[in-house]
């Protein structure tokens, strides 16, 4: 397995899951960059809630709205771009709900 999709609503604490996982050594982490950490108050104490690249329309890993326009080598290449690692890499979206069906067509084994 090359990849893992991650994908929640906006403020739903989805991000939670990717934290229980992304120190797996099964994990490929190279993603990871302080300038990419979101921390968060709202239990009343700073909390780490984003770690790593997320894929999104107009976030620094830029990712098309409408993912069917783009082949598996396309969209690979816009994932891959985010590391230099090696093992399972973590891919975040806010916009994959949208998409699960065509993502299943192109990763099978994900």
């Amino acid at each position: 397995m090359k990849y893992i999709f991650v994908a929640g609503a906006p403020g739903s604490k989805w991000s939670s899951v990717v934290k229980d996982i992304y120190y797996s050594p099964d994990i490929d982490r190279s993603d990871y960059k302080d300038e990419r950490t979101y921390y968060h108050d709202a239990s009343g104490e700073m909390q780490l809630m984003h770690l790593g690249a997320y894929f999104d329309p107009g976030m620094e890993s830029d990712l098309p709205e409408d993912l069917n326009k783009y082949s598996k080598e396309e969209l690979e290449a816009i994932f891959d771009k985010e590391f230099s690692g090696k093992g399972v890499r973590i891919v975040k979206s806010h916009i994959f709900s949208n998409h699960i069906d065509y993502i299943k067509s192109l990763w099978p084994d994900c």
